[in-house]
């Protein structure tokens, strides 16, 4: 690991305020959604998804209002749940 990588990694992570949105739903749904939904926001499943598009999607099958860059930061594991689910 180079030493950017190192220093990175040993930044802590934000663990107060509200948590991620996209986690917070994904913790809501069923087994069978939160499955499918999480495959969605996979960025190395689907890479070529855009967030805009995922965003848009959680609004019309969820009623969820959840902007499009907190699925972004989702994405990029760089939200407070981590992508723990």
């Amino acid at each position: 690991m180079s030493k950017i990588e190192e220093a990175v990694a040993k930044i802590p992570r934000k663990t107060s305020g509200p948590g991620c949105s996209v986690g917070m739903l994904l913790e809501r749904l069923p087994k069978e959604e939160r499955d499918a939904l999480a495959r969605l926001v996979d960025p190395n499943a689907n890479p070529r998804i855009p967030s805009t598009n995922l965003q848009a999607a959680i609004s019309n099958a969820y009623g969820e209002d959840i902007h499009r860059s907190s699925v972004d930061r989702h994405r990029r594991n760089d939200c407070r749940c981590g992508r723990s689910i």
